[in-house]
């Protein structure tokens, strides 16, 4: 049964489709990038819930070539269905996304995030889609290839999760609130994608045909040996100077033979994961230091002439009373903010504080806004504010009874304190330093 999601179906396209932009369905991320997971399976993008599969049965690069994952019935039904309109269960988050604040992955995607990709390559939305034809094949490997390197992580950021922490996965007090519940102490994912680097060397990418940007996550990066196999294989095969190498890093591990490495590539996109500054940040990233991570930011800016340093948050409870001091934070450095992302644990999101606390939040934003903020920045700063209006006078009481929960059982078993932290979070809350 197709889905809806609210989407306008009597837009339905016909071949060769006429305005890409305009149609609710269609996202370049199916013709132009790919996602592998530690096991060797593949996704849409990251944020899609399924599996490339044919059947019931995932595919994997481990036991199939990578071109019958990215050309496999299940991708090139994907793009059809997007090019004629169709709503997919794989773009879910992109569908509510766009419902809450207008612009979502999807939007992005096509309309910024790729707009370089596309010109580097001389290409069009419209000359990408006739490329496929009504077969929906892409005979180019993706323009950007996506690899989970697996949970190895030397932090325990209160938004995350066991299955992108190993710290978290270790914890028991943590990881009970996880998605689904505990689920228990789980093995380190950095042992699946030793597989990756074996596969890379037996030809996943031919050279007449490789990717332009190779994008690694997962965990910390810079601490799995996979990832950094994979940086290795990349300059001993000389293939360094033309492919862009992507990262998530938490800024936590930073060495001068790894910024001389990287500085031999095509370009660098490094995602700084910072959800606060000073004590809101050494509260929520648990147990990075503000000073070194800072410090190891600025020296991303001084020795990789080649790198894009984007500040990525992550938007939650803890955080959007003070995400104006991380945003001007990143506005001294001159580098700009990604669209932050929302977090997934319902016991952190925005629904779950008090309407005084988002009122607040809202003003400083917009205050920000109209006297201080980089014009680079000022739409991804309106959209958070957009989304705390959104929410309108909403609370979820059931999940801020969690949120406190979470909070105090975290803060005992961390020595740590919300009232001493984040004091005005805390007084919403009715609690105190000396409280």
């Amino acid at each position: 049964m197709r889905l809806d999601f609210g989407l306008d179906r009597s837009k339905r396209l016909v071949w060769p489709p006429p305005d890409l932009r305009a149609n609710p369905s269609f996202c370049l991320r199916a013709f132009l990038s790919f996602h592998l997971l530690p096991p060797g399976t593949a996704k849409l993008c990251c944020w899609s819930p399924r599996s490339v599969c044919e059947g019931d049965k995932a595919l994997s690069i481990y036991e199939a070539p990578f071109d019958e994952l990215w050309n496999s019935r299940h991708m090139r039904d994907v793009r059809k269905a997007m090019v004629e309109g169709q709503p997919l269960e794989e773009c879910r988050h992109c569908y509510e996304e766009e419902r809450a604040v207008g612009s979502s992955p999807r939007t992005l995607s096509n309309n910024e995030w790729f707009r370089q990709a596309l010109e580097m390559q001389g290409r069009t939305i419209e000359s990408v889609v006739e490329e496929a034809g009504p077969t929906y094949r892409v005979e180019r490997a993706p323009f950007m290839v996506q690899f989970d390197v697996g949970n190895t992580c030397n932090l325990a950021c209160r938004m995350c999760n066991p299955s992108a922490s190993s710290r978290i996965a270790a914890d028991p007090v943590h990881r009970k609130w996880a998605p689904g519940g505990d689920p228990g102490e789980l093995v380190i994912l950095e042992g699946p994608t030793g597989r990756v680097r074996e596969t890379v060397q037996r030809g996943l990418f031919p050279k007449d045909n490789h990717p332009q940007h190779v994008y690694l996550f997962g965990g910390e990066p810079f601490l799995i040996k996979e990832a950094l196999a994979l940086i290795d294989y990349f300059l001993d095969n000389d293939m360094a100077p033309r492919i862009g190498l992507g990262f998530s890093t938490n800024a936590t591990v930073v060495t001068p033979a790894l910024l001389d490495k990287l500085a031999r590539f095509w370009w660098i996109d490094l995602h700084v994961s910072l959800d606060g500054i000073g004590p809101v940040f050494e509260y929520i990233r648990y147990p990075a230091r503000w000073d070194a991570v800072a410090a190891n930011t600025r020296l991303f800016l001084d020795r990789l002439p080649n790198a894009k340093i984007i500040v990525a948050p992550t938007i939650q409870a803890y955080n959007v009373l003070n995400i104006t001091d991380l945003f001007r934070f990143a506005d001294s450095l001159g580098v700009n903010f990604v669209a932050p992302k929302v977090t997934q644990a319902d016991h952190l999101n925005l629904e779950i504080l008090p309407v005084a606390a988002r009122d607040l939040a809202r003003r400083r934003l917009l205050d920000y806004v109209e006297r201080e903020c980089r014009p680079e920045n000022r739409p991804t700063a309106l959209s958070v504010a957009q989304r705390l209006e959104a929410i309108g006078d909403f609370v979820d009481a059931a999940q801020a009874a969690r949120f406190l929960q979470f909070t105090q059982e975290l803060d005992a078993s961390r020595g740590q304190s919300l009232a001493g932290s984040i004091p005005d979070l805390a007084g919403f809350f009715g609690w105190s330093p000396a409280g």
